[in-house]
């Protein structure tokens, strides 16, 4: 009798009867969600997050998001927008108070991650040229 139920209670296992719940799956993307799970590090990034989340962005579907990048001569914003426009980037080149601005778009999917791999990526350009990195914008996409 001990045997018929520790078998009744191994099929009853194997065919889900009785099965505790499974845990719900919580490690969607913000990819898949659209909307934030994590603000990025630093806290001009957060800010704009917060501002996107609140208009309603989708952070699922691509956006364009814009970078400024000041330079102390044409020629070092020349150069970073060559280098960027090989990795998807557009960009603008305006002379703006004694400055050169290279203003840079790319499209892409927001997420905390990406924020600090950009803010990571523009710092280092421009500091290794002279120049100061101003921050992004994005458009809000629904």
């Amino acid at each position: 009798m001990p045997r018929f139920l520790a078998l009744i209670a191994i099929l009853m296992l194997l065919l889900g009867c009785g099965a505790l719940p499974k845990p719900v799956d919580d490690s969607r993307t913000e990819r898949e969600t659209g909307e934030a799970r994590r603000v990025p590090k630093d806290p001009y990034d957060a800010e704009v997050f917060a501002k996107l989340k609140k208009a309603g962005h989708d952070f699922s579907k691509k956006t364009t998001v814009g970078y400024y990048l000041y330079f102390p001569d044409e020629a070092s914003a020349r150069a970073t927008i060559h280098v960027l426009s090989a990795n998807g980037y557009r960009g603008d080149l305006k002379q703006a108070d004694g400055k050169w601005l290279a203003y840079l778009q790319k499209d892409m999917v927001l997420t905390a991650d990406e924020v600090d791999i950009e803010r990571s990526k523009m710092r280092d350009l421009t500091v290794n040229s002279g120049g100061e990195y101003d921050g992004w914008e994005a458009q809000v996409v629904r």
